[in-house]
């Protein structure tokens, strides 16, 4: 059990180093767990909070080919002024200067809670290719000066994301809007390309700038985002009013997505344009103007939908703030992750080895669904992201370690003593031995047993008259016959002593009613000599054959004797010594059976016997009472 518990332990440390070593192939295994959970999750209520004007395939179809003249989007823009939205975000950018953008600007002006969107370039080939030059990009930079954050004098460098410049709107737009609103719409997708996270704050410059779900947010609150700092100027949460979102060091939040692509109220753009859509349906809302035609290619993969609009990531971003049921990876979450890998490992560490390899099995089943179903729970209930394989996978390793050592080790000791024991004990006590093979130590225990001892009377001078090799056939015949009838009865062959045997009740095989079990053998064995001494007499050409038997039942030391390379599971003990002297006493009673006082009185409700007296035995300093058995009750 020792080593088992061992074999836990150290594939657990080897999960543990594993996890520590390749921190990617785990993180993206245990972030496709979290989106199995999304979708046996599925969907959840919005706030109801968020609306998407969407330029889909239907608008793409009546009005044209995107981008749209800047004239259809000024008559948008002045359209949604009508239904007197909270506040209108641009998941788009107009970067290219055109003849048109001046009526769009003015239209701007109508809501004093418009914001647009602008985004980072990610790599200097992105810069390269768009052509941005020097000149370009230091306007670029004025353009979003005004949306930065308070600096403070404790704040450092947001790590984990890093950009080469900005890519924002045209100055005749940018300039009609209120100083700072505007905000960056970039994604970034994992290693495998799924879109699980939302960046709300990214440092450019030395200077912190907003994303477009965060400034709409902040329209919805009333609330202007103030970023929160340890006093090591690490970010460690986003202030909105009285709402706390929980970033992490590089300014995400792991979103909690609502759904699939359309979860949020989609109006048509070409319904907005022909005042097709009621009024109710944009008041008081924050709405969000982005393209969800598969054709204009602003599709993402995320947990929920492969084919998801890029303006969808921004509403869920908005409405998880809004509705503050943030998805929790932080220390707590590494530190409750490391305590399950650590618990998982302990626990079947301890418990496997206490039972059989089927039973081990359904233990495992069982765990790895109340583990999975646990891990669920905390996502479901408490927004936890978990790190889920590390607890899983160290689970099936260490039930296999175990297993497989069990198989090759104990269960290789169990034939081992199955092979040495099946011709000694009976099957129940092998059976016992094999569930229990810590009791064939070496060194005894003090119980109260019951000894049987039997001898062939006259067997000696027999014997001599005997040849060899019938003697021999005649011990294997007496021995089969009379170990049968002792593994009928559960006993334990102790050993073969000449012509003699010698069989313990009680051990190790625990047996309340060993007394009568050992009576019973012995009436049993006088009956089987009935049957089988005629044919036995013709067949060795012997005149006759009598056995004496002995039985008393006391306390005595019972256990493996001898030394660590070989032992011999047997009794010791002055009440195994009256037994042996009972046995002789049958030569001088004439009798078959004699049992000892202490002896009868545990089964005298059960069988027949008949008072001999008292005699003085040889080491007992008292008399001691003796019985003959006769049979059993009628």
């Amino acid at each position: 059990m020792k080593k088992n518990f061992s074999i836990a332990v150290v594939i657990t440390f080897l999960v543990l180093v594993a996890g520590f070593l390749f921190p990617g192939p785990f993180q993206t295994i245990n972030s496709k767990i979290t989106d199995l959970f999304f979708n046996i999750r599925g969907p959840i209520p919005t706030q109801n909070s968020v609306v998407i004007v969407a330029i889909d395939e239907k608008s793409v179809n009546k009005i044209g080919r995107w981008p749209w003249p800047r004239s259809i989007m000024a008559k948008l823009v002045e359209n949604l002024a009508q239904d007197q939205p909270k506040g209108l975000g641009f998941d788009i950018t107009f970067s290219e200067p055109t003849g048109e953008d001046v009526p769009l600007a003015n239209a701007l002006k109508k809501l004093p809670n418009a914001y647009l969107g602008y985004f980072f370039y990610t790599t200097p080939e992105e810069m390269q290719s768009a052509g941005i030059g020097e000149k370009e990009i230091g306007e670029n930079d004025k353009s979003i000066f005004g949306a930065r954050l308070a600096e403070s004098s404790k704040q450092s460098d947001i790590s984990g994301r890093k950009v080469f410049g900005v890519q924002t709107n045209v100055p005749p737009i940018a300039q009609s809007l209120e100083t700072g609103h505007q905000g960056f719409f970039n994604v970034f997708p994992d290693t495998d390309g799924v879109i699980r996270k939302s960046l709300l704050l990214l440092t450019y410059k030395k200077n912190l700038y907003p994303s477009l779900g965060l400034q709409m947010a902040g329209v919805a609150k009333d609330f202007s985002p103030i970023p929160l700092l340890d006093p090591k100027g690490a970010l460690y949460g986003i202030a909105l009013g009285a709402i706390k979102i929980p970033v992490n060091p590089s300014g995400e939040i792991y979103l909690n997505y609502r759904g699939a692509g359309k979860t949020f109220p989609h109006l048509s753009a070409v319904d907005v344009l022909e005042n097709k859509v009621n009024p109710d349906s944009l008041k008081d809302k924050i709405v969000l103007i982005g393209a969800t035609a598969i054709g204009i290619y602003d599709m993402r993969v995320t947990p929920m939908d492969p084919n998801f609009p890029g303006v969808e990531i921004t509403a869920n971003a908005i409405d998880n703030i809004l509705n503050g049921d943030f998805l929790i990876q932080d220390e707590t979450t590494k530190i409750i992750s490391l305590a399950l890998l650590i618990f998982t490992g302990l626990f079947l560490g301890i418990i496997l080895p206490r039972f059989k390899a089927l039973n081990s099995a359904f233990i495992f089943i069982l765990f790895l669904c109340l583990l999975s179903f646990g891990c669920y729970i905390a996502f479901l209930r408490y927004h936890l992201i978990l790190d889920n394989l590390d607890p899983f996978l160290n689970t099936v390793l260490v039930f296999g370690g175990i297993t497989i050592h069990r198989y090759f080790t104990e269960e290789r000791e169990k034939r081992k003593i199955k092979k040495t024991f099946q011709h000694y004990l009976s099957p129940a006590v092998i059976k016992h031995l094999l569930e229990h093979p810590e009791q064939l130590h070496l060194g005894g225990d003090r119980k109260e047993l019951t000894v049987l001892f039997s001898d062939i009377r006259g067997f000696t001078s027999a014997s001599e008259k005997m040849p060899p090799e019938k003697l021999v056939q005649l011990l294997n015949d007496y021995f089969t016959v009379m170990t049968e009838v002792i593994f009928q009865y559960e006993g334990t062959l102790d050993k073969y002593m000449g012509d003699a045997i010698m069989a313990v009740f009680g051990a190790p095989l625990e047996q309340k009613d060993h007394p009568l079990r050992a009576a019973l053998t012995a009436l049993e064995m006088a009956d089987k000599l009935k049957l089988h001494k005629k044919e036995w007499c013709q067949k060795y050409g012997i005149d006759d054959l009598q056995i004496g038997i002995g039985l008393h039942t006391g306390t005595m030391v019972v256990g493996n004797m001898g030394s660590e390379k070989r032992f011999n599971y047997t009794v010791v003990g002055d009440n195994v010594n009256l037994a042996s002297r009972l046995e002789g006493l049958n030569k001088d009673y004439g009798t078959q059976i004699i049992i000892s006082e202490e002896h009868y009185e545990k089964v005298k409700d059960f069988v027949k016997a008949k008072k001999l007296g008292e005699v003085k035995v040889k080491g007992k300093e008292k008399p001691t009472t003796i019985y003959e058995l006769l049979s059993k009750m009628a």
